[in-house]
Formats: C-alpha cells, structure tokens, sequence
C-alpha cells in the first residue's frame, strides 16, 4: 500500500509539474507573440510617421503607452538652446496632468527623467514617489504603481526618453519590449534629423546659388550700361598667379590713352583681381572688384 500510495503522490506530483510547465511554456509563447507583434506595428508605424519629429512622436506615444497597458507615456528627445546648452523637451504625451504638462523640459540629471538620460540605463520603479505624477480616471486622481523610463540609444548616442507609468507592475518582458522598441525610436530620430540637416544645407546652397547668379546678372547689366565690354576668362586653367598677372597686365596696358577714364572690371576673388587692380593702379585707371560671396 505504501509503494502504491508513493507511487499515486509521485504520479500527482509529476502530473502538476508537467501541468505548471505546460502553462509557463504557454505564457512564454504569448508574451514573445505579443513581442513580435508589437515591434512590427511599429516598424509600420514609424515608416508611415516618419517625415517629421513632432508627428513621429506623437503617434509612436499613443501606440506605446496603450499597447504596454500604461495609464500615461511622455516622449522627450534631446534638444539644444541658442548656447548649446543640452536639454530634454517634452514634445509629445498621451494623458499627462497638466502640472507634469508644464514641466516642458528637464535637464540631464533632474528629476528620474534625467537621470536615465545621464546614466543611459532604463529606470524601473514600483514605489512611486508622492506627486511626482497623478494619473485621472474615473473615479479620480491617483498615483500610479509603477514607472519605466527607457533612454533612446543608438550607435552610444542617446537621442530621447520614454515614460511611462502604469497602475500595474510592469513585467520583465514588457519591460524589454519597450527597450528594444526605444532602440528603433533613436534610430527613426537620428534618420530625420540626418534628413532635415541635408534639407537645409540643400537650401542653404540654393540660396547661395541664387544670389551668386543675381549678382553676376547686374554685374553685367552694369557693365552694358556703361557700354563696356566684358572678357570672360577661365581661371581653373590657368595654373599660376604669375600667368594671371601677365595676362592682366597685356590687357591693360593694350588699352588706348583715350578709353583709361572708362576703368576696368572683373568679378574674382583670387590672383586675377589683385593682378588687374595693381595693373590699372600702374596706367592711372580705375579698376572695379566684384568680390563674389
């Protein structure tokens, strides 16, 4: 009876253990589905969101706090002042209070926000400190239980901060979904500011292109209304000063007694505009310098 009895608690046993394992492979497989699922919204998300950091921040929030089950999410990203001080701004939150609201930007550092920007490291927290956030629900105000905060890392560059805050107590794999996801949010962001600086070089360079061409457009006019002529010469081919200097100084000095009044002009920058101006100052001639940008 004994062995039978041994051999029925070992079956029971062995039965309950099979039946916890079954349910933990279970779970195991749920949360790496809820994973898998959740990062490939995202890549979607942040395909379609991508044009601009404001948008961009402002959807992927959303998403963020509401697919991780939390009450409250802030997206800080990493900004600069007119002294190159750095600092985190707010610019995009999904159901903050309005004194959290108002705390717009936090420097490295302050408060938890900063300190995760500082230490680059996620910070998790299950006893919330009094008023650092209230979150509002129906049957009012009330702290939450929990507070992840995940830094925005890529290539050793931290780009932002995510918060989020929750009236439950975040599991690890939510915890390291959220992390992997903060790894594409800095690679979107370190893209579309990559993007917006070629942009405004790009038109930068316009602008440059377009006054350049104003300007040698009245330089010419200028000259036709003195009815002068012009005499454009490539200086690229020219391989040394010495050659510019002799050939501004032929020109110059080829110049009949009864036409020095009218001058000379040239548009350069280099050895050809000081070689004119020291020719014209040896005949007594005016010489006009059009200095490009």
């Amino acid at each position: 009876n004994d062995i039978l009895g041994n051999s029925l608690l070992a079956m029971r046993d062995s039965l309950s253990k099979a039946t916890e394992d079954e349910e933990i492979r279970r779970r195991e497989n749920e949360q790496r589905s809820w994973s898998t699922q959740g990062i490939s919204e995202f890549n979607t998300l942040i395909r379609d969101h991508s044009d601009n950091p404001e948008d961009f921040a402002m959807v992927t929030i959303n998403k963020l706090t509401r697919y991780t089950g939390s009450q409250v999410g802030g997206f800080y990203i990493l900004n600069e002042d007119e002294h190159n001080n750095a600092f985190l701004e707010l610019i995009s939150f999904y159901a903050y209070d309005r004194h959290k609201f108002f705390e717009k930007t936090i420097e490295p550092g302050q408060d938890l926000v900063g300190q995760a920007f500082l230490e680059k490291d996620t910070i998790f927290i299950s006893d919330v400190p009094e008023n650092y956030i209230k979150v509002s629900s129906g049957l009012g105000k009330k702290s939450p239980k929990s507070i992840l905060i995940v830094p925005l890392i890529v290539n050793e560059k931290v780009y932002g901060v995510v918060e989020l805050a929750s009236f439950d107590v975040y599991e690890n794999y939510k915890i390291e979904f959220v992390e992997k996801v903060s790894e594409i949010l800095a690679s979107t962001i370190a893209t579309i500011q990559i993007n917006l600086q070629t942009a405004k070089i790009l038109e930068e360079s316009r602008e440059k292109s377009e006054i350049l061409e104003h300007q040698e457009k009245e330089s010419i006019k200028n000259i036709e209304q003195l009815n002068m002529e012009l005499f454009f010469k490539c200086e690229n081919f020219q391989k040394a000063g010495a050659f510019k200097s002799r050939g501004a100084t032929n020109a110059v000095f080829s110049i009949p007694q009864n036409e020095l009044s009218r001058g000379v002009c040239t548009h350069s920058s280099g050895n050809h505009a000081a070689a004119l101006a020291r020719a014209a100052g040896l005949r007594k001639m005016n010489a006009f310098i059009v200095m490009p940008e």
